[in-house]
C-alpha cells in the first residue's frame, strides 16, 4: 500500500516538478544564441556560445570558462571591441567572450573568439 502512495506522488508532484526544470535549463541553453545589436559590425548577429573566461593559457590553446574546458585551435580568430583582430594573449580572466566550436578529426575545438561587454555575460549557473 505505501509503495502505491509513493508511486502516486511521485506521479502527480515530483514528475511536474522535474518538467519544470527542465524547461528552465532548455531556456538556459536557448539564451546562449544572444542577439546582439550594438556591437562593432564585424561581430556576428549571434553567437554559439556565450561565457566568462575563467582561466587562459594562449601557449597551450587551453581556455577554461565557466568550469568547462576548451581547446582552441591554433588559427583561431580572436576578435576584440575595439579591434577587429587580436592574439589569444588579449583574453584575460574574467573577460566574456563569445565562440564558436568546430569539429577537426575527433577533437572539438573553439575556431573563433569575440570579446564581449560585461553585460552580456550569462547569469551565474
Amino acid at each position: 500500500m505505501k509503495y502505491v502512495k509513493i508511486c502516486k506522488y511521485l506521479k502527480l508532484y515530483i514528475m511536474p516538478m522535474l518538467l519544470v526544470v527542465s524547461l528552465a535549463n532548455a531556456e538556459d541553453i536557448a539564451e546562449q544564441n544572444i542577439v546582439t545589436d550594438n556591437l562593432p559590425a564585424y561581430y556576428p548577429a549571434q553567437f554559439e556560445q556565450v561565457r566568462v573566461i575563467n582561466t587562459i593559457n594562449s601557449g597551450k590553446n587551453f581556455l577554461e570558462a565557466d568550469a568547462l574546458h576548451f581547446s582552441i585551435w591554433n588559427n583561431a580568430k580572436v576578435h576584440l571591441l575595439k579591434t577587429e583582430f587580436g592574439n589569444l594573449v588579449d583574453l584575460k580572466p574574467g573577460m566574456v567572450i563569445g565562440f564558436t566550436i568546430k569539429q577537426f578529426g575527433d577533437t572539438s575545438y573553439i575556431n573563433e573568439i569575440w570579446e564581449l561587454p560585461e553585460e552580456m555575460a550569462p547569469p551565474p549557473q
